[in-house]
């Protein structure tokens, strides 16, 4: 005999342990009255006992479905050899044969009516309660009000599938695992939320993250060897290589794949090494559902006349449910073998929970939505970038501290391309869960009313933002988040920030007398003329660009628009006397527009330029610009824009943010929790420090030392443009806006206009663009 993988399974209880999970007690018997002595006559011929007629009818699958027809009808196979019991069986081939069948035994006189499956609930209830007389068992299914003459038979699998879900994520080589279900009905479910919550269960153990696909994939039968086929190959293409399939007959062709591709399956209901030999190599483990003693045990009670309706479960705890080895078992770690046997122990003695009603009080779950959720989001990160890597990672995370999700995240390009595609989606009515767009772009879509409100998510007692957060978060992030057009709510919450700063050649500003910095605009002028006369380099190396005048105007105490976002304000005086800097350095050879995109870059780290403008996002690109040209600047950095008065500083913030759209309140609440934990202190610091986008919470910073301490120009990053930043316009009308600054910078900068002249009319066509915006 094979030695068993876990605490042995031991001899199922029959009789006893069936009545003992039964709801209603067995009736005490009545002893018979006395009677006379009569008289003495021929011994007369002892009558035959009358044999017990038992009906088996199957769900859907047959009865060699390997599965929980073939199981049940073992268990009326054993009453036949024991108990001498007439059994027989008919098969469903349709769910309309249910009724039939169970017609066909009545008119047969069955003493006992069984029936298989979850599908079959309500026929066996409707039979049961017109024929009072007669006497049911119906396997997988209980009823809220139980009946005299209907035993339910259930089975706490999520248990035992716990238990397999451990084991696997313990067993993986690939970090993923996989199940699916035949039909989306309880006695499935139950098998797939057990499994998942058992990978969660792991990860929490052992700091893992090894994920689980499948928990809400269905092929819709119990039949298709084929359809179990596609579902396994598309799991492992996925990277799943242990596959759980619940689904009957269907699993015959899971488990061909993995023997030809290479993989582990968890079996169910029965053990597969016996019930399916063929495939016992490629089995790990099989949860076992002992339906065959249950039906025995049913069967016994109306042998000895003491069948009473209720509803059996079995468990771990009864021998109801286990787990049994497979073909691998020597290739289990002792260590995973003793703590699998623990976690039995836990189980059977509620210290933890398995993924199947309700908790144990204080037992942590990683649940929250009480559904398995696949939560489609929309990004611009490309997949084999360090960005996109990253974010698998961060999402993986997510996905291992909230089982029940599933982030189907899908890189849909750039921020243009991604807004058109979101733009078209709306249009066709099929948004996703979540994306990443420009708040501005965000303003399109809160026209087409799509887009879901945050601050229910934030204030949310529960799941929402403490007083302690809002204060951690960097306020631009918040602030960018409102949206004054639309009662200045929360629509969207950080994702890839960052803030426009300046960079800065130290060893030219010390060839040319200076020792850090400009601090002010005036010193900024002052410096760009001096590098440029006394060094013969560029000064400032400049591009027409709406965030840059952004930040130019934020750092003189101005913006584009008025703080409600209704009017366009950029020709005070303030963004004239921008504009007319600017065009005294041009004239004067200080600052020089470099032809090609990116090229104040690539002539910033060929040692040519003083200063340029440009996002904390692109530190990578000037420190690989820096490496490309042979370490020529020494001394480099980057900072915030000179200020009109540096005791109020300020600069422009930007990137992409994350918008969550109406779908359900499901889909909505994962959507949220995925922005939540983004956001927190640890996840952020790790977007942070490898991303080149800024870390959302000023507590980041803690986590941060060692990586400051090798990137000083990150540091000033963190601590001195970022709390400076704030956000520049977010509202319908903002591209056309930008469109409209951009060109009046070329109009000046290239001597077609005067700055007033130039800044009056993108002004009046701004607001123009805004009014449309508001139609």
């Amino acid at each position: 005999m094979r030695t068993r993988l876990f605490a042995a399974l031991g001899v199922l209880l029959a009789l006893a342990m069936v009545l003992s999970g039964c709801t209603q007690p067995t009736p005490t018997p009545v002893p018979a009255a006395p009677t006379a002595k009569p008289e003495a006559e021929a011994p007369a011929a002892t009558p035959e006992p009358e044999v017990v007629k038992v009906g088996l009818v199957t769900d859907m699958g047959g009865v060699d479905d390997l599965s929980f027809n073939q199981t049940s009808w073992k268990g009326v196979q054993d009453a036949i050899e024991q108990f001498g019991v007439e059994g027989t069986y008919l098969e469903s081939q349709q769910q309309t044969d249910y009724a039939k069948n169970i017609t066909e035994y009545l008119q047969q006189g069955s003493d006992l009516i069984i029936t298989v499956g979850y599908l079959l609930g309500e026929d066996t209830a409707n039979f049961a309660k017109a024929n009072p007389d007669a006497k049911f068992a119906i396997v997988d299914f209980a009823y809220d009000e139980t009946m005299p003459n209907v035993l339910g038979l259930t089975y706490a699998t999520d248990q035992a599938t716990f238990l397999a879900g451990y084991l696997a994520a313990g067993m993986t080589k690939t970090g993923v695992v996989g199940t699916f279900g035949g039909i989306e009905i309880p006695s499935v479910t139950i098998f797939m939320d057990g499994f998942a919550q058992g990978v969660w269960q792991y990860n929490q153990v052992h700091g893992t993250n090894v994920k689980v696909l499948g928990t809400d994939y269905y092929v819709g039968n119990f039949e298709s060897t084929d359809d179990g086929r596609r579902a396994a190959e598309s799991l492992m293409d996925e990277g799943a290589d242990i596959i759980m399939p619940v689904a009957g007959p269907v699993g015959n062709g899971t488990a061909a794949v993995l023997q030809e591709r290479g993989g582990m399956m968890i079996g169910v209901d029965a053990d597969w090494t016996l019930t399916a030999p063929q495939y016992a190599d490629v089995v790990l483990a099989s949860v076992l559902k002992n339906m065959d003693v249950s039906v025995q045990g049913v069967i016994e009670q109306v042998v000895e006349g003491t069948f009473t309706g209720g509803t059996y479960v079995g468990t771990l705890a009864n021998n109801g449910v286990g787990l049994a080895p497979g073909s691998m078992e020597d290739a289990i770690p002792a260590e995973l073998k003793a703590e699998v046997d623990e976690l039995r122990k836990q189980v059977i003695a509620k210290q933890v929970w398995t993924g199947w009603g309700e908790a144990p009080t204080g037992v942590e779950t990683g649940v929250v939505l009480g559904e398995s959720v696949n939560l489609v989001f929309w990004h611009n990160q490309a997949p084999d970038s360090f960005r996109g890597e990253l974010l698998d990672e961060i999402i993986a995370d997510f996905e291992s501290k909230y089982p029940e999700i599933n982030v189907i995240a899908t890189y849909q390009g750039d921020y243009t391309s991604l807004y058109k595609k979101l733009v078209a989606a709306i249009a066709a009515g099929g948004t996703p869960d979540l994306a990443v767009s420009y708040p501005s772009m965000v303003s399109d879509y809160l026209k087409a009313g799509v887009v879901q409100e945050l601050d229910p998510y934030i204030n949310d007692a529960e799941l929402g933002l403490t007083a302690e957060d809002l204060s951690d978060i960097y306020p631009g992030y918040l602030a960018e988040g409102r949206f004054p057009a639309y009662g200045n709510k929360y629509y969207t919450f950080p994702f890839a920030k960052s803030a426009e700063g300046m960079w800065y050649n130290l060893d030219l500003l010390k060839e040319a007398g200076y020792d850090a910095p400009p601090k002010t605009w005036a010193e900024f002028e002052e410096m760009c003329l001096a590098v440029t006369e006394q060094t013969g380099k560029i000064g400032y190396a400049y591009y027409e660009n709406a965030s840059t005048l952004d930040s130019w105007l934020l750092s003189r105490g101005t913006a584009r628009t008025n703080a409600d976002q209704t009017e366009a304000i950029f020709n005070d005086a303030e963004a004239v006397e921008t504009l007319e800097m600017m065009k005294r350095l041009i004239d004067a050879g200080a600052a020089v527009k470099p032809e090609g995109s990116y090229a104040d870059q690539a002539e910033f780290g060929k040692g040519n330029v003083a200063f340029t403008f440009g996002s904390t996002s692109g530190t990578f690109y000037y420190q690989q610009a820096v490496e490309e040209s042979g370490n020529l600047v020494k001394e480099y950095g980057h900072t915030l824009p000179p200020q009109l008065n540096p005791d109020k500083p300020g600069t422009v913030l930007y990137g992409g943010s994350l918008v969550m759209f109406k779908t359900t309140e499901a889909k909505q609440k994962a959507a949220w929790l995925f922005m939540k934990f983004f956001s927190s202190t640890e996840q952020t610091a790790k977007w942070g420090s490898a991303s080149g986008y800024m870390p959302v919470r000023a507590s980041a910073a803690a986590l941060l030392d060692d990586y400051f301490a090798e990137n000083p120009i990150v540091k000033e990053q963190v601590e001195v443009i970022m709390p400076a930043a704030q956000p520049g316009p977010a509202v319908a009308g903002e591209q056309e806006m930008r469109t409209y600054a951009e060109e009046a910078m070329t109009k000046v900068f290239e001597g077609i206009a005067d700055a007033q002249t130039a800044l009056d009319e993108a002004v009046q066509l701004s607001n123009e663009a805004l009014a449309r915006g508001r139609e």
